[in-house]
């Protein structure tokens, strides 16, 4: 059994603004999953376990997606994703 330390890091609700959101139809979009084979992106992130998902461009979100029981409220553990994200 593993165990791992984590550590809520609340916000400021006071100096947090709403992102903007330009929403898309992104079910058309296909990746790339090797050996010549694309996944639209409900596949990919079924394949991939994917729990939440939020693709942002330039400075809205245009897809969020929470699977696996998580809603954008979850707390999940990000491990190496946190250094993408700053």
């Amino acid at each position: 059994m593993w165990f791992i330390s984590t550590a809520d890091i609340p916000n400021d609700p006071a100096t947090a603004g709403k992102l903007p959101e330009k929403l898309q139809d992104l079910s058309a979009l296909k990746i790339a999953a090797g050996a010549g084979k694309s996944l639209d992106l409900a596949s990919f992130m079924r394949e991939t376990e994917t729990d939440g998902l939020v693709i942002m461009h330039r400075g809205a979100i245009v897809f969020e997606h929470y699977a696996n029981g998580m809603t954008a409220r979850s707390p999940h553990i990000l491990m190496s994703v946190s250094k993408s994200m700053l």
